[in-house]
């Protein structure tokens, strides 16, 4: 994976000025530029679990793929513009796109906790989230088109900042983002993983079958001879036999959901 080492945070980071930092503090009353950096970097952070959150599933990648194809390239470069002539709520437009399409219905919930762990006002972060959005989507978009990645390496490039996301966002705010599940090892995102392996083992119904078809026949060969060799031994309880063939009716009754 060419991309292994890649810190969204840190190229966003990068790529905001403290030009831009200041207007953006300055718009939403927060003349402190280390607060509202510090505010900044936690909605950027709140974005990027969304972001990773949706790209998880197939169709979730497709999704955020499309949007970075339709994204304005050039948004960066007019930033400083956008922002010191008055014009955010061009800005805020995209971000609100954007907004809907990472966090969807959970957008009120996410909004909500995010103003109460930065204790700001609602509104406020609701112009917060909507202006950093479509700088965070910009940074992705121009990473992916320099190296030519398809929804899948998105999918990849995404999940990879799992560990870095989980190190930067506090503890209490990914819990109430509902972000633990899938940025610790916490049992959740076990049970999370199960499910995901189950819902991938009931899409590739064929996949399971046709392995069986093949295991089948070896199973049961395994089996015979253990029969075999338990008939022949005396000592061999002879109620051996039983668990055995109920295993295989359970396992080729699973297979076949």
């Amino acid at each position: 994976n060419k991309h292994m080492a890649v810190n969204i945070l840190d190229m966003v980071k990068g790529a905001v000025s403290d030009q831009i930092i200041r207007q953006i503090g300055g718009l939403i009353g927060q003349p402190d530029n280390n607060k509202s950096s510090t505010i900044f970097e936690t909605a950027t952070q709140s974005i990027l679990g969304g972001l990773i959150n949706k790209a998880s599933s197939p169709e979730g990648a497709q999704d955020v793929f499309k949007a970075i194809e339709n994204q304005d390239d050039s948004l960066m470069d007019k930033l400083g513009d956008l922002l010191g002539e008055g014009r955010e709520a061009e800005l805020e437009q995209a971000g609100g796109s954007a907004i809907d399409l990472i966090f969807g219905d959970k957008q009120g919930g996410i909004l909500e906790a995010v103003a109460k762990f930065l204790g700001l006002d609602g509104s406020v972060v609701g112009k917060l989230l909507k202006m950093a959005a479509p700088i965070i989507m910009s940074v992705i978009t121009k990473y992916v088109k320099s190296k030519a990645l398809d929804a899948v390496g998105l999918g990849s490039l995404l999940g990879e900042q799992k560990s870095s996301l989980s190190s930067a966002l506090p503890l209490a705010l990914s819990g109430s983002l509902g972000f633990g599940s899938f940025l610790g090892n916490t049992t959740e995102s076990m049970q999370n993983a199960g499910s995901a392996a189950t819902g991938a083992a009931s899409e590739a119904p064929n996949a399971g079958g046709s392995v069986m078809k093949i295991l089948l026949p070896i199973i049961l060969i395994g089996a015979l001879a253990v029969l075999g060799y338990t008939i022949m031994s005396d000592e061999a309880p002879s109620n051996k036999q039983e668990p055995i063939l109920e295993s295989l009716d359970t396992e080729s009754g699973t297979a076949e959901h």
